[in-house]
């Protein structure tokens, strides 16, 4: 039964007190501050810590140009093996059956909508 279709007291028993909700909420952005945006945060401030033309002189720099073209060049390569296996494998589980599977759905416990979808291409 979808939730929107439940009953008023059977909705409302699903849902958390407001200060456990509150709290939740508080904790989750917290995790997400100290994981992401402190770090990168600070990452910024230590780039630019000499000037906008300090980073500019080091963006010049060959060595850091060469990574920055290795980076890339990884990147495309890595995107492109993660396609062509991805979209092979999803197929593959979705299309046919082998001895395999029923531990794949075991272990995923559910058929992702991703699957489904190939399914039908």
């Amino acid at each position: 039964m979808a939730h929107d279709t439940l009953p008023d007291a059977s909705r409302d028993r699903l849902r958390e007190p407001l200060p456990v909700r509150i709290g939740l909420r508080a904790l989750t952005l917290g995790y997400v501050f100290l994981l992401v945006a402190w770090p990168t945060t600070m990452v910024f401030k230590n780039a630019f810590a000499d000037g906008w033309s300090a980073m500019a002189d080091s963006l010049t720099d060959p060595s850091v140009v060469h990574a920055l073209e290795l980076t890339a060049t990884i990147t495309v390569i890595a995107v492109l093996i993660n396609l062509v296996f991805g979209v092979t494998i999803s197929l593959l589980l979705v299309r046919y059956e082998f001895w395999g599977k029923r531990v794949d759905q075991i272990v995923s416990g559910k058929r992702s909508k991703v699957l489904a979808f190939v399914a039908r291409a």
